[in-house]
């Protein structure tokens, strides 16, 4: 168990990847045996990251003088965390006791990334002198900033500053809340290359196919074209080149379920990194307030008082499942010759057409190969999504689905026609990738892409489970007679029937809902019974058997953790009332005069750069111990096999 706030270098691309094992369809980048191994150096705490610097400059010293230039992020959340003052206090301890034997060969320097509106600065110079240097991370630590800030912007600055040093040069980027920013990643690694500078990055990991970067990216978007600026890089925060899972599921009432930690670094900085032959280290944040899952997406099971969140990914079996770091174009050709992909993000497609999903998939697949989706506009965050009776177009989930990540309630109450198409939809994105699945084909499969299959096959059959519920409580809405029975649902929360309210007048139905997950596995979803009788009881026992299969094969990885938030709809309806009629003796209103000339527009505020909020679900992932259980409640109490997360 590592302590909290760990550092832990991740293993990036196919590093560590055993020789035996067939390439993955995305590819690795090339390098030699000694890079990987130096990439997937693992150290534990902030400091140990100073200690791996320090041993490279004592190597480079015997023969070359070497630049160490580090360039810091400075915001609340390293200000919380005492991140700057605990690197100067141990770039101190470590480059201290060797003044003697280093002078003239090591040479120091700090930056800081700048901001939204200004470049990276320098703000301590080349020295061989160390005070000025922990002055500068020192002060630098007091000055939080939390706009958005260009983290490859930066990195291009500071390294052609850089140049002028004559010898070796050591790049060390150190941001926690900026390591998402992306601008022109491959000139920056041909210009980081030409520089010959080597870069290590200490940066938050990634999440898995995060939804964020998705939502929020519109209306940062849209906040600078108010100014008539364009935004000057993209928020790609995913471990690998592309997003490789959707989100976004219909019936999901928390988004919690899309954020799942990824075990590595984000694509661009690890590219870097991997390229110059540097290390990525990811750093978790020390927050004593952190959730585990059954707290923040209000566990239907244990009401949030589990505490068994708090184990880690297996690092053998993070291993074998790396993403790649090919450049994108390179990562596309590679997965578009495997069948198995072309039929996963069809399937993705199918399923995002018939509004299942709210992220649409990377690429189309077009003439037996994968080919990039056609730019579309972007909603801004707080636009909700529309509802299908008001705008069916493909891709809109009956789910409002808004910049904080949570779906829930507002769905309407389609046709039967409607109803049944989504039914074939559905089926056809499971036949589709079952079929592939079933008969993979050459060239074989990652393990990754394989994993993101039978994980995507689990949440269409929990789609489908929950489009029969929502048939059936909407059936029985119509009905007239023979209500159903309130107890075959989880504490009477349904309650599908209610015969008074079926004959109340209502303008519209609209659905309350929660989600019954298989965090604690599928026994405990097993002991459920779901409304249908026999035929949705087989369905139910045929998932569940498919999830426990999944869940023991893919233990202690990130599709353990997907698969274990995928949840089964308890649905309740609500009627709307239709408006009061008018009242004939009501005073008509008088006709509004006509509006006189308003004058020139009021001047427009000063620009100011937006604030990078909190990311949704900072640290939902529990550091070890978890939080204590309430009162009354066994502290054992928890599945053997559940092991969330190894970040943040």
């Amino acid at each position: 168990m590592r302590s909290r706030g760990a550092a832990v270098f991740a293993p990036l691309s196919a590093a560590i990847l055993l020789a035996s094992l067939p390439a993955p369809a995305g590819g690795a980048a090339s390098a030699s045996r000694e890079t990987l191994d130096k990439v997937a150096f693992r150290p534990a705490g902030i400091e140990a990251v100073v200690d791996r610097v320090v041993a490279e400059v004592a190597a480079q010293v015997k023969s070359h003088k070497t630049l160490v230039c580090w360039l810091l992020d400075s915001t609340r959340v390293t200000q919380q965390m005492n991140l700057l003052p605990r690197l100067a206090a141990r770039v101190e301890t470590a480059f201290a006791p060797m003044g003697a034997a280093w002078k003239d060969k090591a040479f120091l320097a700090v930056c800081s990334m700048g901001g939204s509106q200004k470049p990276a600065a320098v703000l301590s110079p080349v020295s061989p002198e160390l005070t000025p240097a922990l002055q500068a991370i020192r002060e630098l630590g007091t000055m939080p900033d939390d706009t958005y800030k260009n983290a490859l912007d930066a990195i291009r600055r500071v390294a052609q500053a850089m140049t002028t040093f004559s010898g070796r040069r050591i790049l060390v980027l150190v941001t926690f809340e900026n390591g998402d920013t992306e601008d022109n990643l491959e000139e920056t690694l041909l210009h980081v290359q030409k520089c010959a500078c080597t870069i290590h990055v200490v940066s938050r990991e990634a999440l898995y196919s995060d939804p964020f970067f998705e939502v929020r990216l519109g209306g940062l978007r849209s906040y600078y074209a108010s100014y008539g600026l364009e935004l000057p890089y993209e928020l790609t925060g995913t471990d690998a080149p592309t997003p490789e899972y959707p989100n976004g599921w219909i019936f999901d009432r928390s988004g919690i379920h899309d954020v799942v930690p990824s075990g590595y670094g984000t694509y661009a900085l690890s590219r870097l990194a991997f390229m110059t032959g540097g290390t990525y280290a990811i750093l978790h944040p020390e927050d004593p307030g952190v959730l585990p899952f059954c707290a923040e997406a209000g566990c239907a099971i244990c009401e949030g008082t589990h505490g068994g969140c708090d184990a880690f990914y297996d690092p053998a079996r993070l291993a074998l499942v790396a993403p790649s770091l090919l450049p994108r174009d390179a990562y596309r050709a590679d997965l578009g010759k495997v069948a198995l992909a072309r039929a996963f993000f069809e399937s993705w497609q199918i399923a995002y057409d018939a509004g299942l999903c709210a992220m649409p998939p990377p690429w189309e697949v077009k003439g037996g190969t994968l080919n990039p989706r056609p730019a579309r506009s972007t909603r801004a965050p707080q636009q909700p999504r529309p509802l299908p009776a008001e705008a069916p177009e493909p891709g809109t989930p009956w789910t409002s689905w808004g910049y904080d990540a949570l779906t829930h309630g507002g769905m309407g109450v389609p046709n039967d026609a409607k109803l049944d198409e989504i039914f074939r939809d559905c089926d056809k994105a499971i036949a589709t990738l079952e079929n592939a699945v079933r008969t993979a084909g050459l060239p074989k499969p990652s393990i990754r892409l394989v994993a993101a299959a039978e994980t995507l096959l689990c949440q269409l059959y929990a789609t489908r489970l929950n489009l029969g519920q929502f048939r059936i409580v909407r059936d029985d809405l119509k009905a007239t007679d023979h209500p159903l029975s309130s107890a075959q649902t989880l504490n009477g929360f349904a309650l599908p029937a209610l015969a008074e309210t079926r004959r109340r007048t209502a303008e519209s139905w609209k659905f309350d809902y929660r989600n019954l997950r298989f965090c604690h596995g599928a026994d405990r979803v097993r002991d459920i019974c779901l409304l249908g009788g026999a035929p949705v009881r087989k369905e139910q026992m045929a998932l569940c058997e498919r999830v426990d299969r999944a869940l023991q094969k893919y233990q202690g990885s990130p599709w353990e953790i997907l698969i274990r938030r995928i949840g089964v709809v308890l649905l309740r309806p609500i009627a709307v009332p239709p408006p009061p009629p008018p009242d004939p003796l009501a005073p008509k209103p008088d006709k509004k005069p006509k509006a006189s000339d308003p004058g020139p527009p009021p001047p427009r505020p000063p620009f100011a750069p937006p604030v990078r909020p909190p990311r949704p679900f900072r640290g939902s992932t529990v550091v070890p111990g978890g939080v204590p259980p309430a009162p009354g409640a066994d502290p054992q109490a928890r599945p053997p096999a559940l092991t969330p997360s190894n970040s943040r």
